[in-house]
């Protein structure tokens, strides 16, 4: 029985690498930008819906961005702060970092989701 043979000749890989590399270091630093715009909107909301005592709280709300600007966090760094976002035993829930979080979060995945298609048309 005579074996068949077929040969398969790929040109242009080299370009496409290229291309991905650059769609690549466009992406990343695109995303960027978005998680630090994201997490700035997020800060900005729990800074509005956050309850005003001695002001105390409200002041220990800061972002962060971490892991070369592919994490962005908004915390509150006062020892009381859980019981007011959560509530305690004495006192009722006051989220505000919660809604803050979910109002703005969504806007993430669009934001990103219009980088990748932007990248690749």
């Amino acid at each position: 029985m005579p074996k068949s043979n077929i040969n398969i000749k790929v040109t242009g890989v080299k370009e496409v690498q290229d291309w991905l590399r650059e769609i690549a270091d466009t992406v990343h630093d695109d995303v960027v930008d978005a998680v630090k715009q994201t997490t700035g909107e997020i800060e900005q909301a729990a800074l509005r819906l956050v309850p005003v005592d001695t002001g105390r709280l409200k002041q220990s709300i800061a972002k962060e961005i971490r892991h070369k600007g592919m994490i962005g966090r908004v915390k509150a760094e006062t020892p009381y702060a859980p019981s007011v976002e959560y509530g305690s035993v004495r006192q009722p829930e006051q989220p505000f970092l919660r809604p803050a979080f979910e109002r703005h979060a969504p806007k993430l995945r669009r934001r990103i989701s219009k980088i990748i298609d932007n990248a690749i048309k």
